[in-house]
């Protein structure tokens, strides 16, 4: 028995450290939309102002990680005021907020993620 208690230990604290932990969802260009990515660089309460936020790669955006719900981290959008000029310089459209300044879901930005 004491030459199997190592294994099933290991096993146990393996099975463990996996059932706390969730994959990164990590989002694919849309390829009938030309999809543009943010990162909120300013701070809280200033989320719908567009100057706050700054265009970044797709690969950035499935790297920076935004885990909670309370303020603006990074957005991907179908909306830009001036799609003609080139990464980086692109500016978001627009940034719906709630009546907390958090960045929400909409039409346009398909998918958005906030940090605590």
């Amino acid at each position: 028995m004491n030459r199997y208690l190592t294994g099933i230990l290991a096993v146990i604290i393996a099975a463990g450290a996996v059932a706390f932990t969730r994959p990164n969802a990590t989002i694919k260009q849309n390829p009938k939309t030309l999809s543009y990515y943010f990162q909120f660089t300013g701070t809280h309460g200033d989320e719908a102002n567009v100057t706050e936020w700054q265009e970044i790669s797709l690969s950035d955006y499935n790297a920076l990680v935004c885990s909670a719900q309370s303020e603006g981290c990074k957005i991907a959008t179908s909306s830009v005021d001036n799609p003609s000029a080139s990464f980086p310089n692109r500016e978001i459209s627009s940034v719906t907020v709630n009546s907390n300044d958090v960045p929400q879901t909409t039409v346009e930005n398909f998918q958005v993620a906030n940090k605590p």
